[in-house]
């Protein structure tokens, strides 16, 4: 379980939005940091400019935090080793995934400060990435060996995303109640999709590539007209 923790972390942290660079000159950066933290990283903001992401603590731990009119609060699953946020809706309900005493991984929702935790059926580990306004929640499952699943989770129940011939499907994020996209991974090359659920279509989205070399591509999440493509590397 550390090590899909681990690599979750990685592909996230790899991500990096363009849409402050697409600003051109008149954009501000802020820098900003969970106080006595190690490291510090945000994922997301509401429109109302609430901010949530992880820090790494002086325990050595990472805890997730709520950073809301310049004043920071600590997001932690009761009980868990290690806790991380994922997405905040414009509603301010939360998702992520925690660690639990013997190294499993579930996903929470956290609404109103109340924690619910929960997990696909019979998965190894659970991870939520994204939560729309209307409260459905996308992320990836895990079974063994480490393999990435997709599923959406509305009123209660579960359905698997997979995207056709490939070998992991991660959701990222849900746009209104028919939008979904996500990357998808085929012989350890990244994609990024859209998703309509109304029909099943998959769209696949990916970088132009130059002959004889490969593109790794995350897509990460639509905002109103806007869509943020994360970091593409050349092997």
């Amino acid at each position: 379980m550390r090590a899909i923790a681990s690599l979750l972390a990685v592909g996230l942290l790899s991500c990096v939005s363009t849409l402050a660079l697409a600003q051109g000159p008149s954009a501000v950066f802020t820098s900003f940091d969970f106080p006595g933290s190690n490291a510090t990283s945000a994922v997301a903001i509401t429109p109302d400019g609430k901010i949530v992401g992880d820090y790494l603590g002086s325990d050595g731990n990472q805890h997730g935090f709520l950073l809301s009119k310049g004043t920071f609060q600590t997001i932690d699953f009761p009980g868990s080793t290690r806790t991380t946020v994922r997405w905040i809706n414009a509603n301010g309900r939360m998702v992520g995934e925690y660690t639990d005493a013997v190294g499993k991984i579930h996903a929470y929702l956290l609404t109103g400060g109340r924690f619910t935790s929960f997990d696909y059926p019979s998965a190894a580990g659970t991870v939520a990435f994204g939560i729309g306004n209307s409260g459905d929640i996308v992320g990836p499952w895990t079974s063994l060996p480490l393999t990435f699943h997709g599923y959406l989770l509305r009123r209660g129940s579960f359905s698997t995303i997979e995207y056709p011939g490939a070998m992991w499907t991660l959701p990222t994020m849900i746009v209104g109640q028919n939008i979904v996209g996500g990357w998808f991974d085929t012989n350890f090359t990244s994609h990024g999709f859209f998703l309509k659920l109304n029909t099943g279509a998959f769209k696949e989205i990916s970088c132009p590539a130059s002959s004889g070399k490969k593109w790794y591509l995350h897509f990460n999440r639509f905002s109103g007209s806007h869509l943020h493509l994360c970091e593409f590397r050349e092997s």
